[in-house]
């Protein structure tokens, strides 16, 4: 696909996730070098939306609902985590920020490194969590998904490896799952449910 085609300059960071540099973002990819990236869970009502990821890394696995990059502007300056958010939206989701309901809402990040047994590829970042609330239940964009499913934000949150779809997660939102701080944001979760048009 011609997007991934694209030459995209990320950011190289350090342990603090403070940026030290930049690198084409595939050759992040093939050497395992420690970037930024972001993860943006989308919920309608109380659903979220789990991508089935079309991508040459972690192909074919659900991510929660979507993950990017803070690309290098051609200004100089990376997107801001937000701008990132955005963009991913209109590509992968074609939804318009008229289409949420609120601005993306920071959680926590999480370091991680996982290879791709079905690629060369590895993801070695430190991943920013955001929650965003739809107005309504999106379209996958089949450029950039093979589809999508719904799964309760309680059982999501609350998720055990004993359970079948657990394996067909991405593997940084296992390891998100497994941090907690899923659960820990259920107490906002519960004031910010909407009604779905």
């Amino acid at each position: 696909m011609q997007y991934y085609d694209e030459v995209q300059l990320v950011p190289i960071i350090n342990t603090h996730n403070v940026i030290t540099g930049e690198v084409e973002k595939w050759e992040a990819h093939k050497k395992s070098i420690l970037h930024r990236a972001v993860t943006c869970i989308l919920i309608v009502g109380t659903q979220v939306v789990l991508q089935e990821r079309k991508h040459p890394a972690f192909n074919r696995l659900l991510d929660c609902s979507f993950s990017t990059h803070p690309i290098k502007k051609k200004g100089g300056s990376f997107e801001t985590n937000e701008e990132a958010i955005y963009s991913g939206l209109k590509r992968e989701w074609i939804i318009n920020k008229s289409s949420t309901v609120s601005p993306p809402h920071y959680i926590s990040s999480l370091y991680y490194k996982a290879k791709d047994s079905e690629s060369i590829f590895f993801e070695h970042e430190i991943d920013e969590f955001y929650i965003m609330h739809l107005s309504d239940y999106p379209q996958a964009n089949l450029n950039f998904a093979y589809g999508l499913k719904y799964l309760p934000f309680s059982k999501l949150s609350h998720l055990s490896p004993d359970e079948p779809i657990y394996h067909s997660l991405a593997p940084w939102v296992q390891a998100y799952i497994q941090k907690g701080s899923l659960k820990e944001y259920t107490f906002l979760h519960k004031s910010n449910e909407r009604k779905v048009n």
